[in-house]
């Protein structure tokens, strides 16, 4: 068995025994674990809704830990809601790293100095933003500062660039080529059934 599948194996055990405390805020209601209501041995849509899904596994260099982002559902809220937690691989102790209303995603392991930090995006700043906190959840800072959302990043191995990918707002629309160009062949087709 490699090391990726019972990272992955362990993650998911843990996901459905880890607990998430059910609590407000005045901007969105924090997210977390629920208990499914079984009636039968036959597996509901409620209860899957009611599961945690594991994503974004990522071991650390050592292979000793594991930083995994879980996300949680609300139904009734038709929402969802993405926590993080640090697996210790030798131990299968798990913790949850962040606490926000607002999801955390795409944790990756990055080294600073000496010193392991996790590097993710999270909107508590109002927009999806790159942030990094130490291996043991403290010391969060955001470190980008984006005028729009940042959807993935990517740091260089030695951890001191990265690269931050963001959507580009297309403002031109397509229009007829030029005169001088008699032989362009581009076609605009707007009906949804064109073969």
């Amino acid at each position: 068995m490699s090391l990726q599948t019972l990272m992955i194996g362990t993650a998911l055990s843990l996901a459905t025994l880890t607990g998430a405390v059910a609590s407000e805020s005045s901007a969105q209601t924090f997210i977390g674990r629920q208990t499914p209501a079984l009636k039968s041995d036959r597996m509901t849509p409620e209860a899957l809704w009611a599961m945690g899904r594991i994503g974004s596994v990522q071991a650390n260099a050592a292979g000793t830990r594991a930083v995994y982002a879980v996300t949680y559902y609300s139904v009734p809220e038709n929402k969802s809601h993405s926590v993080l937690y640090l697996l210790d691989l030798k131990t299968k102790h798990s913790q949850r790293l962040t606490t926000s209303t607002h999801s955390e995603s795409g944790a990756v392991w990055i080294k600073v100095g000496n010193e392991e930090q996790i590097a993710y995006l999270s909107a508590e700043s109002g927009s999806n933003q790159l942030w990094v906190m130490s291996a043991g959840g403290s010391h969060r800072r955001q470190i980008s500062h984006e005028a729009d959302d940042v959807q993935d990043f990517l740091f260089s191995p030695d951890s001191k660039r990265v690269i931050l990918v963001k959507e580009v707002e297309q403002n031109t629309s397509i229009a007829p080529k030029e005169k001088d160009l008699p032989k362009a062949t581009g076609m605009v087709i707007n009906d949804l059934m064109y073969k």
